[in-house]
C-alpha cells in the first residue's frame, strides 16, 4: 500500500516536472518566433550607415543597392538584403521586421522609429 502511494507521487511530481519543462519551451518557442528569431536587424542594418555616408561623400549620391559596399559581407544570419534599403531623393531608407511590427530608419532624420 505504501509503495503505491509511493509511486503515485513519483508519477505525479514527474507529470508535474514534464508539463513545466513543456510551458517553458513553449514560451522561449514562442518568443523566437515573435522576435523573428532573435535577431537584431537594427544593429545589423546600422553598421552601413558610415559606409553609405562615406560612398555618398566619393560619389556625390547614395547607391542604388548595399552590396556595393565593403561592408556588406554576408553574415550566417544576416543579409544586406534584411535591410531592406531604398535610396531616396534626399538620402536613404530602411525597414526592417521587429517583433510584431517593423522599424524605419530614413537618413534624413538619422533615427530609427518603431511601430
Amino acid at each position: 500500500m505504501r509503495m503505491r502511494r509511493r509511486l503515485a507521487r513519483q508519477v505525479i511530481a514527474a507529470t508535474v516536472t514534464a508539463a513545466a519543462v513543456v510551458v517553458v519551451l513553449s514560451a522561449a518557442l514562442l518568443g523566437y518566433w515573435v522576435t523573428d528569431g532573435f535577431r537584431d536587424y537594427v544593429a545589423w542594418c546600422d553598421r552601413f550607415h558610415g559606409p553609405l555616408a562615406a560612398w555618398a561623400k566619393q560619389h556625390g549620391h547614395y547607391p542604388d543597392d548595399l552590396s556595393v559596399l565593403d561592408t556588406a559581407s554576408y553574415r550566417p544570419r544576416y543579409q544586406p538584403a534584411d535591410c531592406r534599403y531604398q535610396r531616396v531623393e534626399d538620402g536613404y531608407e530602411m525597414v526592417v521586421v521587429h517583433g510584431f511590427g517593423v522599424s524605419f530608419y530614413q537618413s534624413s532624420k538619422g533615427e530609427w522609429v518603431h511601430d
